[in-house]
């Protein structure tokens, strides 16, 4: 059932002044709020849901209104964001596994995965719980849970999972309204997902096209609303963190210099500095103070373990895990501190040995376990840098050298190392990438210091994607078009194909979309 509210009333339901995303980075400000309601479970939900986004976008069509998704407001972007209708998908979550009758035949030979067809407006906590009771998992997410399946998979995602990829390159088949009379089953013809009859049982029409599905997977949702996505399923696998502070030569080898474990990162040799075979470590980062990377580094692997015994506490609760910095406390203490020499520097040093230099404690848990914040509050804000790890080196140097000159805002610099993917416009452009992520406050310094080293990697020559649901202050379409190449060329007549008709086109679009790659 679709039900819609004025804005103004939907403030008032929810007793809040403004509707912001959950960093407190973006209000938002649309003319009317539609959101649907079940009718029914199962199949006969998801078909019913599939029905009304047909019936809202026309109806958005029809009133010349663009529509956009509002998803978890997990974005840190403005790429969710709109004047018109704001279509709300949470409360339709559904999930279904795929049966072997139902797969391709090379698919279903596959007994090693399974395969679960998700609501797009389910979130990653609802489908991590679920998967995990019918003894499942993703393969990799983010390091948050909070945002919806759909959400996370169009604005690149991506986690640490370096024999895997980002979000979406676990994305088998999507399932997206592309007119108000017309939804699509889109998969990759190099490797069909389902049998030649499914779509047509859901009323879509099969599409088998490389080009198209590689811009959905990231389709920073102005491809079409997406409704369903297929993701591959590994059964349920147990992980211990083991976390080393480099500076005290904590690693199995001993202390190493920075440039060192730069050079190692870059080379992807994490088996030499955590003392695993590469197959064990299913996720790995360091972290980095950048006012002192020499004196304060970490390196975090989380390492394949044995199935802990039955009644450990290894369960995919959804619980906020309490281990972060608080934001709104960091938010306050940079505004009171910018002027102050030395002071971030030191808030930064601190704030990273009350997190990295605590014991690991709690023994092994399933992936969904680990990476399950869903509560974050507000005063966060971040940028995701994806380089070419054979510039690793020099990008990192650049970087902490911007952060020193001018020591005006707390800042962590993370990195986490993803393959290549086919998206098209996915951040995981290189063959090896390594996401750069720079965390602060939500504080008009950190924005400025985000931008003055983006600044500096491109007058250093260095190019750079990213995330397009953080920080994305810097992007510009020459930007865009020089770090991507063809691929936005290819991304646009993916998209002339999936929304022939200019005015669906338009209201399926926001001014970010339109700014960067109309």
């Amino acid at each position: 059932m679709i039900t819609r509210l004025p804005f103004s009333k939907y403030l008032e339901r929810i007793g809040q002044p403004a509707l912001r995303n959950v960093h407190g980075t973006v209000t938002f400000a649309p003319e009317q709020l539609i959101s649907l309601t079940p009718e029914a479970s199962g199949s006969d939900r998801y078909r019913h849901t599939v029905r009304d986004v047909c019936q809202v976008l026309g109806d958005a069509v029809g009133a010349g209104k663009q529509l956009r998704c509002l998803g978890r407001r997990w974005s840190i972007s403005p790429i969710a964001a709109t004047d018109g209708w704001l279509l709300d998908l949470s409360d339709v979550s559904t999930a279904k596994w795929l049966s072997r009758e139902e797969l391709s035949p090379a698919a279903a030979a596959r007994d090693e995965v399974a395969y679960v067809l998700v609501a797009g407006g389910a979130s990653i906590r609802w489908l991590n719980l679920a998967l995990h009771r019918a003894g499942w998992s993703l393969e990799t997410s983010g390091a948050s849970n909070g945002q919806a399946v759909a959400g996370a998979i169009a604005s690149g995602t991506h986690g640490s999972s370096y024999h895997i990829g980002a979000l979406h390159d676990t994305v088998a088949a999507i399932h997206v309204v592309v007119a108000p009379a017309e939804h699509w089953w889109v998969e990759p013809a190099r490797a069909p997902l389902v049998a030649d009859d499914f779509a047509a049982g859901l009323g879509a029409k099969l599409v088998r096209d490389d080009e198209v599905f590689a811009a959905l997977q990231t389709s920073l949702g102005s491809l079409g609303i997406v409704v369903g996505v297929v993701l591959t399923c590994v059964p349920n696998f147990w992980l211990d963190l083991e976390r080393f502070s480099v500076a005290d030569g904590a690693l199995p080898g001993g202390a190493l210099p920075v440039t060192e474990l730069i050079d190692r990162l870059a080379r992807w040799q994490f088996d030499t500095l955590v003392g695993h075979p590469s197959d064990r470590v299913w996720h790995f980062d360091a972290v980095f103070n950048p006012f002192s990377p020499d004196s304060q580094s970490y390196v975090s692997a989380y390492v394949v373990a044995d199935q802990p015994a039955r009644g450990t506490p290894a369960e995919v609760t959804g619980e906020h895990r309490g281990d972060e910095w608080n934001p709104d406390l960091l938010q306050f203490v940079s505004r009171a501190i910018g002027g102050v020499p030395g002071a971030p520097a030191l808030v930064t040093r601190v704030g990273l040995k009350s997190e990295y230099a605590k014991p690991v404690s709690g023994g092994p848990r399933v992936w969904g376990a680990w990476f399950a914040q869903q509560d974050l509050p507000g005063g966060a804000l971040g940028a995701s840098l994806g380089v070419d790890c054979t510039q690793l080196p020099a990008a990192l140097l650049a970087i902490f050298g911007t952060v020193q000159a001018r020591a005006t805002v707390p800042c962590v610099v993370a990195t986490r190392f993803v393959p290549g993917s086919s998206s098209l416009l996915g951040m995981n452009q290189f063959p090896r990438t390594c996401m750069i992520d720079m965390d602060g406050a939500n504080v008009p310094a950190m924005a400025d210091l985000i931008a003055q080293c983006c600044r500096r990697l491109e007058t250093d020559g260095l190019p750079f994607t990213m995330h397009w649901g953080k920080w994305i202050g810097w992007l510009t379409r020459e930007h865009v078009q020089a770090v991507y190449g063809d691929r936005v060329e290819r991304w646009r007549a993916a998209r002339a194909r999936l929304l022939p008709d200019p005015a669906v086109a338009q209201t399926l679009s926001n001014p970010v979309v339109d700014g960067l790659l109309r």
